[in-house]
């Protein structure tokens, strides 16, 4: 017992020998230390420079500054005495209900936290005070450790000396980030509801003060998809719910206010900021506070990147990004007059710039203006800061003329000084200190400019300022015929060749119950044409006869092979009952007797098909292609009515003909009449197609076999709906494929542009396209271009380095015929108007060379939106020359925000004279940068002969002529021809090749074999006919034909049957 006594006199002794020692360490950390300022940080003027300091963001060169976040411009500074009372009580309730209270540090809300931490076992709580929290943000934290956090906490005990309450919360609620480039109380309320602050509701004022440590969480603005929107919409109203509670405990606010506040749901309106938001930033801002980059930063012990003093350094090129804005600006500007006329600014502020260079936009406050003797505007000049403009006389009459009146009447509102003019430079020389200016229009139209190369974004043009809301990334646009190519991609993926043969005319398709009628793009054009000439003239029904025949050319194992990709096929442990439903309820294909007849039909058709052009009978074979079984046709004439040519095409099926021939054979019956009928081949059923073809048809068609099973892929392949609808299911994976990431709408227009997308993605795809390649980098998944090239902290230590990797999925043959096609865009077709301004000069200008950049126009309906996306194939020194492999792709698009035609009397803004000019002035500057020029012999007697510089192709084998209106090979040596590249694709050997040859063997007297007619199928017993042959079977059976007895195979020539390439 003495000993226990005697332990507790030594445990008391210690502790008043350690209460004797804390009372002057108290004094001296909480009295004396805090009135301390041996830096001279604790002023006014210190605090609010801190609160300046910015992470920064450089272009590639890691020099060039392209912008910084938390810059003093982006943020609108509010006192205390105006920011709400309903905010400053939010703010403390919900983050230190005692701060009016403590000096600083709160032992109480410190020792709370530590003991919730202990009870859950998890470091989630740190007890910090509303003090620590701006000491925080605005000195930063370098780590997390225990002598930062002891740094940390002297600072607050001297921010609570020098400062009021009333300061330290001035400064809070003025450095917190909301979006973008954008901080502040006042910042927040434009930004989610777009009010001024002393507009702000109860429930608006808490939400605001409860999203101060993280605005993002609860922003329903920057969310990819309506499932995160809703998820964050939802943090918001918990987030709410939980600071009103906590104004009502600390007694604030009534429980009645309360209630009325949470029953009235938030309105969010995204409002205008009075700074500029550039969209590269918003874009990289959104990327930084990812998940990947958030746990580079807690490894590195930064709390807040946009308070670290970064280094971001972005794949951005400075050049192309200018050439990118001057580009886009001149167009819309350009475009803007032609569609709406003159309109004035809108902004209030003018630039700062200490240099102009050309092309630059720029808004500038006028100085002064001068009148000539007769009264007429002379002269304008302007300020942008340090530099000086002027407008001068010359300049004032040539906008005269452009706008259609007198400009001293059109700016009579804005002649006064200090009113904003937007100009853009004219030279960057000066002329008497002045740079010369010409007025451009503030425009209402807009649009993009992207340039990717390698999976890195090079430049990207959001917009006429590039500011707000970014049109290259996430503006989803219908791009019109620019989806063409990634449908004729698929096409030469599956076996298509450039130079095949598609229908270009007969424009009804169907699939199921519905019937489409695509209109043609122009009058001129042939009845078929090569997917080559679908391409380079931007046919619509060529390109929607293309996608329900994509898949004509596979073999039947890749038949089954793509069908099992896209879900068709019998699933593991899928009996055929639950198959069939299964292929009624997802994809609407319903297989019943009537479906297997027209699968029968569809098997004999494409044999007759064969045997036409056996034949050479072309025109039959067409005519037969087009042939319908006939199912819902009496709903399509319903609808189809009032359209005579229409009526016809939805008549030409088998199902009609039918009641036809059964009539025939009725009357045929009658001895009289039978006379008087006319052959069979005279009645004409449809162009080039009689009543004896079809007859000839119908021999073919066998019955319904009940024993087999149409379930098998064999049979499916023959269902037309089948087959239409796996063909676009395939067509949007193949999309998804190549970099399409948005959901597709699966319709016959889909080939035409129906579905909405960005910008970034079309270029994306038409990346892949052309290099055959797709790219990821470490910070983003496959397809998504990189923005980010390396982060460094503010001391210059390297903190991150991406790397980009690639996966080949298109083959050389299908890259190489891609690039072909879209060259001849700018030589043959759509593109042509800016074939001469794409070249490269010598170095003494006396040789110039087209230099072969590729692209497809596009245009929507009612001109709603305009867009030209395509590469510009750049020098790879493995080949000594241009090729694809490392394609710079360019996505270009111009349209008004509100989807309204871009028409204006007589006036049509399309695809080539919208987005092209801008895509073109772009590419142009970027060959100039690029100097590619330098790698080109301009020596070579072979270019300056075509006076064009080659894509060079390793599968090129010379040049063939080819129609000029239909592309098609063309081997008769008429005068309507064009020469287009040979390339050697496996499996094709042009017309003009096998004529020759066989030219070449009828002279030298080669007999060579000829392969017997189709009718050789048929079994002797002509009123029956025999199943198709399979693909792969090259034997006919006993029953076609049989050897003579003393056959002995010396000497003689055996006729074989031909092969059947059934689609």
């Amino acid at each position: 017992m003495r000993f226990f006594k005697k332990l507790g006199q030594i445990a008391l002794a210690f502790f008043l020998v350690g209460l004797i020692c804390l009372i002057p360490a108290y004094i001296v950390v909480f009295k004396i230390l805090p009135l301390k300022d041996p830096d001279f940080l604790f002023n006014r003027q210190s605090i609010v420079q801190a609160l300046s300091g910015e992470t920064r963001v450089f272009y590639n060169d890691g020099e060039t500054h392209l912008g910084a976040f938390f810059d003093v411009n982006h943020r609108i500074y509010v006192p205390y005495g105006e920011i709400p009372e309903h905010v400053v009580n939010a703010l403390v309730a919900a983050e230190d209900a005692r701060f009016w209270e403590h000096n600083g540090f709160d032992i109480r809300g410190f020792s709370r936290a530590m003991a919730n931490n202990i009870r859950m076992m998890k470091l989630r709580q740190g007890g910090s005070t509303l003090t620590q929290q701006t000491v925080k943000n605005i000195f930063g934290r370098e780590k997390t450790s225990v002598k930062e956090k002891w740094k940390e906490l002297i600072n607050a005990l001297r921010m609570e000396k020098h400062f009021s309450k009333e300061d330290i919360l001035e400064f809070y609620l003025n450095q917190f980030h909301v979006s973008g480039t954008g901080k502040g109380v006042a910042i927040a309320a434009q930004y989610f509801f777009n009010k001024d602050l002393r507009e702000l509701s109860l429930a608006e004022c808490a939400f605001i003060a409860g999203s101060v440590k993280g605005p993002f969480n609860y922003d329903p603005f920057i969310q990819r998809n309506q499932a995160r929107r809703e998820k964050a919409l939802e943090r918001g109203r918990l987030r709410l719910k939980y600071v009103l509670d906590r104004m009502v405990e600390e007694k604030y606010i009534s429980e009645a206010m309360r209630d009325s506040a949470i029953a009235t749901p938030l309105h969010f309106e995204h409002g205008d900021f009075r700074f500029t938001l550039s969209t590269t930033l918003t874009r990289l801002e959104e990327k930084l506070d990812s998940d990947f980059y958030r746990e580079i930063f807690e490894k590195n012990q930064i709390e807040d990147w946009r308070k670290a003093q970064l280094q971001i350094i972005t794949t951005l090129d400075a050049k192309y990004q200018d050439a990118a804005t001057r580009a886009l600006q001149n167009n819309i500007s350009n475009l803007q007059l032609q569609l709406g006329g003159f309109t004035l600014p809108k902004a209030e502020l003018p630039n700062r710039a200490i240099k102009g260079r050309k092309g630059d936009y720029l808004y500038g406050a006028i100085d002064s203006v001068g009148y000539s003797e007769k009264g007429d505007l002379d002269f304008i000049h302007l300020s942008f800061g340090q530099l000086k403009g002027v407008i001068d006389s010359k300049t004032l009459k040539e906008f005269g003329k452009q706008v259609k009146g007198d400009p001293s009447k059109i700016l009579a509102s804005r002649l006064g000084k200090g009113s904003i003019l937007l100009v853009s430079v004219l030279d960057s020389n000066l002329v008497n200190g002045y740079a010369p200016c010409k007025i451009e229009t503030e425009p209402v139209l807009q649009g993009a400019l992207i340039a990717i190369q390698n999976g890195a974004v090079l430049a990207t043009q959001g917009g006429f300022h590039n500011t707000g809301y970014d049109r290259s990334f996430k503006a989803l646009r219908q791009l019109g015929s620019s989806w063409k190519p990634l449908l004729f991609g698929a096409a030469l993926h599956y076996h298509w060749h450039y130079l095949d043969e598609i229908e270009n005319s007969f424009n009804l398709f169907q699939y199921v119950d519905q019937f489409y009628f695509p209109r043609p793009d122009h009058k001129k054009k042939g009845e078929t044409v090569s997917i080559l000439w679908a391409a380079t003239r931007s046919e619509n029904i060529a390109s929607v006869w293309l996608l329900e025949h994509l898949l004509d050319k596979l073999s039947i194992e890749e038949y089954a092979e793509v069908a099992e990709k896209n879900g068709y096929t019998v699933l593991p442990e899928e009996d055929e009952k639950a198959y069939y439903e299964r292929l009624r309820d997802k994809f609407g294909l319903t297989l019943n007797n009537q479906v297997k007849q027209e699968i029968e039909f569809t098997k004999a058709k494409h044999l007759l098909v064969e045997k036409f052009l056996y034949e050479k009978q072309p025109r039959k074979a067409r005519a037969l292609k087009h042939l319908l079984y006939g199912r819902f046709v009496e709903k399509g004439l319903k609808e189809q009515r009032r359209s005579s040519e229409n009526t016809a095409l939805l008549k030409h099926n088998y199902l009609s003909y039918s009641e036809i021939l059964r009539n025939r054979f009725a009357q045929e019956l009658d001895p009289d009449l039978s006379l008087t009928l006319p052959p069979l081949d005279s009645v004409k059923l449809f162009e080039d197609f009689s009543l004896a073809d079809f007859k000839r048809l119908t021999v073919m068609i066998e019955p319904v076999d009940n024993e087999a099973s149409y379930f098998e892929i064999n049979q499916l392949k023959y269902w037309p709906d089948f087959n239409r609808s796996l063909s676009m299911a395939e067509f949007a994976r193949f999309s998804n494929e190549i970099g399409i990431q948005q959901k597709l709408k699966k319709v016959f227009s889909m080939s035409l542009g129906v579905n909405d997308i960005s910008l970034a993605e079309m270029t994306t795809a038409y990346q892949t396209l052309l290099t055959g390649k797709a790219f990821k980098s470490l910070d983003g998944d496959w397809y998504e271009p990189c923005m980010i090239k390396e982060i460094k902290d503010r001391d210059g230590r390297l903190l991150f380095k991406n790397e980009i990797e690639s996966k080949t999925i298109l083959n050389d043959t299908t890259t190489s015929q891609m690039g072909l096609m879209l060259r001849s865009v700018f030589e043959h077709g759509t593109a042509r108007s800016q074939l001469r301004n794409l070249s490269v000069s010598s170095e003494d200008k006396h040789n110039t060379l087209l230099y072969p950049v590729v692209g497809k126009t596009g245009t929507t309906n009612d001109y709603k939106n305009v867009a030209f996306i395509g590469g510009i194939p750049t020098f790879v020194n493995s080949k000594n020359g241009i090729a694809l492999d490392s394609t710079i792709a360019v996505g270009s698009y111009v349209g008004f925000d509100d989807n309204r035609p871009l028409k204006s009397g007589r006036t049509r803004i399309a695809g080539a004279s919208g987005a092209l000019p801008q895509w073109a002035q772009f590419t142009k500057e970027v060959l100039d940068t690029r100097k590619e020029s330098g790698k080109i012999d301009f020596l070579d007697i072979t270019l300056l002969a075509s006076k064009r510089v080659p894509i060079l192709f390793t599968n090129e084998r010379g040049m063939l002529p080819v129609n000029a209106e239909t592309g098609l090979a063309d081997a008769s040596q008429s005068a309507n021809v064009v020469e287009v590249p040979w390339l050697d694709v496996p499996g094709y050997i042009p017309p003009v090749v096998t004529t020759k040859a066989a030219e070449e063997a009828a002279e030298q007297g080669i007999f060579v074999s000829i392969t017997m007619p189709l009718d050789t199928l048929k079994s002797k017993d002509s009123s029956k006919t025999t199943e198709p042959t399979p693909v792969s079977q090259t034997t006919p059976t006993s029953t076609d034909w049989e050897l003579p007895a003393d056959f002995s195979g010396k000497d003689l020539f055996i006729p074989i049957e031909p092969e059947l390439d059934l689609p």
